[in-house]
C-alpha cells in the first residue's frame, strides 16, 4: 500500500508542478486585469471618453475579466486534483513509519486543496457590480468583477495548506530516501504558503512568487516520494 501511495504522491508531484506553472501564469494574468481595470477607471473618470479609446477599453477590459475567470475555473481544478494526489504521497509516508504528520499531509492536502480551490470558483462565478458614475453626461456605468473576499479565502486556504504540508514534508524527512529534499521542500511550502497569505491580504500578484517556490517543492516531492517507494 505505501508503494502505491507513494507512486500516487509522485505523479501528484508532476500534476502540483503544472498546477503551480498555471498558478504563475494566473499571477500574471491577474496583475494585467489589475492594470486593465485601473485603466478602466481612469479613462471612465476624464474626457477622454468622448476622443474615441472608450470602446476599446472597454472591450480589453471585458476579454481581460473572462480571461481570468475561465484561467481560474482550470486552476482550481488542477488544485483539487494535486492536492489529492499529494495528500495519498504523504499517507504514504505515514505507512512507512513517517508518523502523524503523514496522515496530516492527506487530510490537508485533500481538505485544503479541495475547498481552497473552491472558494476560487466560487470568488469568480459569484462576481460582484461597481456602479461608476460617468462624468459630464448623466449616465452609471456598472463594471462586473471577481467577488474577491471569497477568492482570497481560497488562497489564504491554500496558503495554510501549504504551510501544513510544508511542516509535515520537514517531519518526516527521515523516513524517506531523500532527506534532504524533502526538507527543502518543507521549507519552500511554506515560504510559498506565507506568501499566498500575504498575496492574499495586500497584493494578489505577490502569489506571483509564492507559486515559483510552490513550483520547486512541487519538484522535490515528486523526486522525494518516488525514490521512498521502497524505503
Amino acid at each position: 500500500m505505501s508503494k502505491e501511495a507513494l507512486l500516487t504522491g509522485t505523479a501528484g508531484g508532476i500534476i502540483g508542478a503544472i498546477t503551480a506553472v498555471m498558478g504563475i501564469i494566473w499571477s500574471i494574468i491577474y496583475v494585467r486585469f489589475y492594470m486593465d481595470f485601473t485603466n478602466y477607471l481612469s479613462i471612465v473618470s476624464s474626457l477622454s471618453i468622448f476622443l474615441g479609446p472608450f470602446a476599446f477599453v472597454i472591450q480589453t477590459y471585458q476579454a481581460s475579466e473572462q480571461t481570468l475567470l475561465w484561467f481560474s475555473l482550470l486552476l482550481a481544478i488542477f488544485l483539487i486534483v494535486t492536492g489529492i494526489l499529494i495528500g495519498v504521497g504523504f499517507y504514504g509516508t505515514y505507512k512507512i513509519g513517517g508518523g502523524a504528520m503523514g496522515v496530516v499531509g492527506l487530510i490537508f492536502g485533500i481538505i485544503g486543496g479541495t475547498s481552497g480551490a473552491l472558494f476560487i470558483i466560487l470568488g469568480n462565478l459569484l462576481t460582484t457590480t461597481l456602479f461608476i458614475p460617468m462624468p459630464i453626461i448623466p449616465f452609471i456605468l456598472p463594471i462586473t468583477m471577481p467577488n474577491y473576499p471569497i477568492m482570497w479565502i481560497g488562497f489564504m486556504v491554500l496558503g495554510v495548506t501549504f504551510i501544513l504540508l510544508g511542516s509535515a514534508s520537514i517531519t518526516v524527512r527521515e523516513m524517506t530516501m531523500n532527506a534532504s529534499a524533502s526538507q527543502a521542500a518543507g521549507i519552500l511550502s511554506i515560504i510559498g504558503g506565507s506568501l499566498f497569505l500575504v498575496g492574499a491580504l495586500i497584493f494578489g500578484g505577490i502569489l506571483l512568487i509564492g507559486f515559483i517556490l510552490i513550483f520547486v517543492a512541487f519538484i522535490l516531492w515528486t523526486v522525494v516520494f518516488y525514490t521512498s517507494r521502497y524505503f
